[in-house]
C-alpha cells in the first residue's frame, strides 16, 4: 500500500458522507488509480464508514485521545459518533474512527460480525470488467462500477459481499460453505458456475445458473433452490422470489461473454444492451426505428463490425459526432 496519508483518510470519509468537493473526489479517485492496493484501502475504508454508528462526540476530543491512545499502544475502543450541525464535523468524526480502526488492526471485525475472518481479499472496478482469483482458487469476472469483499470466518465458511454484479466459478469444498451476500439476500454455492447481480434502482437481486445449485435465501425466508438453466429473482420490495428458465434473457452473460443472442428484439432493446457491455453510447436517431427487429448472434465481435452488421440487415446508416455513434434511416 501506498505510505499512509491522513489526508486520504479525510479524503474518503468526506467522499462518504457526501461532504467533497468535485476537486477532492477527482484527488480521490487519483490516488486510487495509482494502484490496486489504493483501490483496495478505499473500498475497505468505506466499508468501515458505512458500519459505523453514530452519537454525539467532541470530533477534536477524540483525534487527541485517538494519539494518545495509539501512542501509548493501547487497543482503544470504538467511540460511536453524532451529527453536530454541519455534516463535516461527522466526515471528520468518521476519518477519526477509520485511523483507529486500522491502526489497531481490527477493521475486519465490523466486515465479519465482530469474527475475525482470515485471507481477506478485496476488489473493485469502476470502467472496466475485471477477472480475479479468490484465495480460495475461486475464480470472479467482476462487471464494471461492482465491488466485491471476500473473507474466511473461524467456522470455516468463505463469505463473500458483493455490491454490482459478478460471475463466479466457485472451487467446491464441502467442509467451507461458499455464502455470497448481496443487498442483505443470501446466495448458496453448491459446486457451481452461476453470475449474481445487484440492482438498487429496481431493489431486486437476480442470480443466473450456468452450472450447478445454489441455494437462494434470506435470513427471514427459505427461499428456492436454482439449478443450471434457472434465473431467480429476489424483489426487496415484495420480499418475494421468482424462478424463470434462462431462455427468457438469453443475454444476461454478455457482459462476460461478449455474446450476444438476438432474436426478433427490438432495435432499441439491442442498443442498449450493447451500450452496457461496451460502455458505447449508440443513440437512435429517430423513433421509427426502435422498434424494428433484429434476428442475429454476435461472438465477442468488435463494436464496429457489430454496428456495420446492424445497418446492412435493417437499411440504415451510421456516423460518429463526439463519443455518439448515430444510427439513422427509414430502416423497417
Amino acid at each position: 500500500m501506498e505510505e499512509y496519508n491522513e489526508h486520504i483518510d479525510i479524503l474518503i470519509a468526506k467522499v462518504a458522507m457526501g461532504e467533497a468537493e468535485p476537486q477532492e473526489v477527482q484527488q480521490l479517485t487519483d490516488w486510487e488509480n495509482l494502484s490496486e492496493a489504493n483501490r483496495l484501502y478505499v473500498a475497505q475504508s468505506k466499508k468501515v464508514l458505512g458500519a459505523i454508528p453514530f452519537v454525539a462526540v467532541d470530533t477534536n476530543a477524540a483525534w487527541a485521545k485517538l494519539k494518545q491512545r495509539i501512542e501509548a499502544g493501547e487497543e482503544a475502543p470504538v467511540v460511536p459518533m453524532v451529527a453536530k450541525p454541519r455534516r463535516l464535523a461527522i466526515a471528520w468524526a468518521a476519518a477519526a474512527a477509520l485511523v483507529l480502526l486500522i491502526g489497531l488492526g481490527i477493521f475486519f471485525n465490523y466486515f465479519a460480525g465482530g469474527d475475525t475472518p482470515v485471507n481477506e481479499f478485496a476488489t473493485a472496478t469502476q470502467n472496466a470488467t475485471l477477472t480475479d482469483t479468490l484465495p480460495d482458487g475461486s475464480t470472479i469476472f467482476l462487471n464494471k462500477n461492482s465491488n466485491l469483499n471476500y473473507a474466511e470466518n473461524s467456522k470455516g465458511e468463505r463469505i463473500v459481499k458483493l455490491k454490482g454484479e459478478a460471475f463466479f466459478e466457485v472451487k467446491h469444498n464441502a467442509e467451507k460453505p461458499f455464502v455470497i451476500e448481496a443487498n442483505s439476500v443470501f446466495i448458496k454455492d453448491v459446486g457451481t458456475g452461476f453470475n449474481v447481480k445487484t440492482d438498487d434502482d429496481a431493489n431486486t437481486v437476480t442470480v443466473v445458473v450456468e452450472t450447478g445449485v445454489v441455494y437462494f435465501y434470506t435470513k427471514d425466508q427459505k427461499g428456492i433452490t436454482l439449478k443450471a438453466g434457472q434465473t431467480g429473482v429476489y424483489n426487496g420490495i415484495t420480499k418475494t422470489f421468482s424462478k424463470v428458465e434462462n431462455e427468457a434473457n438469453p443475454n444476461s452473460l454478455s457482459y462476460k461473454t461478449k455474446v450476444f443472442n438476438f432474436n426478433r428484439t427490438t432495435l432499441a432493446t439491442a442498443v442498449a444492451q450493447l451500450n452496457t457491455v461496451y460502455g458505447s453510447n449508440i443513440v437512435l436517431e429517430n423513433d421509427n426505428i426502435k422498434n424494428c427487429l433484429i434476428t442475429t448472434d454476435f461472438t465477442n465481435e468488435d463494436l464496429d463490425v457489430i454496428i456495420n452488421i446492424i445497418t446492412e440487415t435493417l437499411n440504415l446508416k451510421s456516423k460518429k459526432e463526439g463519443d455518439k455513434i448515430i444510427l439513422y434511416g427509414d430502416g423497417c
